[in-house]
């Protein structure tokens, strides 16, 4: 049956109602951050997504970059002389969690557990080191470069997976910190949280891009093809606005019609 608008703010309110039916408190920030106008605040909120959205490049990019670097670092640091090698020069089982330093294990019994917890998560599929790699989270391998990690773990790295990265970046401090504000956007971004107000949200996407050229412009190359972000920011939410704005107005016309 079709709505009975008595004036054009109904139609508006019917079309908000709608909408932001299923969580009206999720709604409530973007509502009064928009002086209570709600097809601005319907705008903002889709606008948000979209932004999450042409983030996933990016943040794909950053975390397979991050885990391969300190995989086939670790690899190279601690197994090249106590594994034989297949002819193709790989190890026949590339399982580098285990090893041991001057100073002792090389992970420490927090981050090995959750190890433990990855080889648990497979139930039953066959425990390898690639599938292990692959089950650790993104907060796993940015944890390994704290500054207990910096000479076993971050300083191989930087020796040989990440040899290329610019030499102002080739820091524990500096790469945590990236790497950390990375993480934190994403889990942001996978939370449905709010971020189209993160004034540094555009330097933040590029300069994630820029470290993953210098690291690795090959897989890269293919990945930042699928970037949009830049188009995506500059456009804005007020679009989507006065593409609501004629919706409602349709709406209020066809009833009077």
């Amino acid at each position: 049956m079709t709505p009975k608008f008595l004036s054009l703010s109904e139609s508006i309110g019917y079309i908000w109602d709608h909408f932001s039916e299923s969580a009206p408190l999720r709604f409530e920030r973007y509502l009064l951050e928009s002086g209570n106008r709600q097809l601005d605040a319907m705008a903002k909120y889709r606008w948000n997504v979209e932004l999450c959205e042409a983030l996933y490049p990016c943040l794909h990019t950053s975390e397979l970059l991050l885990r391969n670097s300190i995989h086939r670092a670790m690899v190279e640091q601690y197994l090249s002389t106590s594994l034989p090698h297949h002819p193709d020069g790989s190890f026949p089982d590339e399982w580098w969690f285990d090893a041991t330093t001057k100073l002792g294990a090389l992970l420490d019994g927090r981050d090995y557990k959750k190890v433990e917890d990855a080889k648990a998560k497979l139930k039953g599929r066959p425990v390898t080191t690639p599938q292990v790699v692959a089950e650790l989270n993104f907060g796993f391998w940015v944890d390994l470069l704290n500054p207990e990690y910096e000479r076993t773990v971050v300083r191989p790295m930087l020796g040989t997976t990440m040899r290329r990265l610019k030499t102002g970046n080739r820091t524990q401090g500096w790469l945590r910190q990236h790497f950390a504000e990375l993480r934190d956007l994403r889990n942001r971004v996978m939370h449905h949280e709010a971020i189209y107000e993160m004034t540094d949200l555009q330097h933040l996407n590029h300069l994630a891009w820029q470290v993953c050229k210098e690291v690795d412009p090959y897989m890269t190359n293919l990945l930042y093809r699928a970037d949009r972000f830049d188009r995506v920011w500059t456009a804005g939410w007020k679009p989507t606005s006065d593409t609501l704005h004629v919706e409602a107005r349709s709406l209020y016309a066809n009833y009077r019609a």
